[in-house]
């Protein structure tokens, strides 16, 4: 059984470039409360069709971070369909570089280490970002 896992918190962005407030969820590991460490910041893309709560509600991701040790910060970013790029619909590319990676790491207490990851369409803009 699992105990002192980290913390689910909700969270949005009231984002310039697309007007409007840009919802994400973000794990904070359970020593974030407990020490003045600083953390590494783990961007997680979802696929397409997709929200930033499919890792949380489609599989036990905050006991799988626990059970790794995860000593860092991830956000949960909801990409809508963009595939992590400028398009018509959102500028999602220059959004993820311009607002939401240095809004995160200004909240929290960040080491600015970033690290991107995602599945299927998430990984391609994971990849394509880096």
């Amino acid at each position: 059984m699992l105990t002192n896992s980290g913390t689910i918190i909700s969270s949005f962005i009231a984002s310039k470039k697309m007007r409007i407030d840009w919802n994400s969820s973000v794990y904070l590991p359970a020593s974030y409360d407990t020490s003045d460490a600083r953390y590494s910041v783990l961007f997680m893309f979802h696929g397409a069709g997709g929200h930033q709560l499919n890792f949380l509600e489609r599989m036990d991701t905050k006991g799988q971070l626990h059970a790794m040790h995860y000593e860092g910060i991830v956000v949960y970013v909801d990409g809508f369909n963009s595939f992590y790029l400028d398009g018509p619909g959102y500028p999602m590319e220059s959004m993820i570089m311009e607002e939401l990676i240095p809004h995160y790491l200004e909240k929290y207490r960040t080491n600015g280490d970033i690290l991107l990851g995602g599945v299927s369409m998430g990984g391609y803009g994971a990849l394509r970002l880096s």
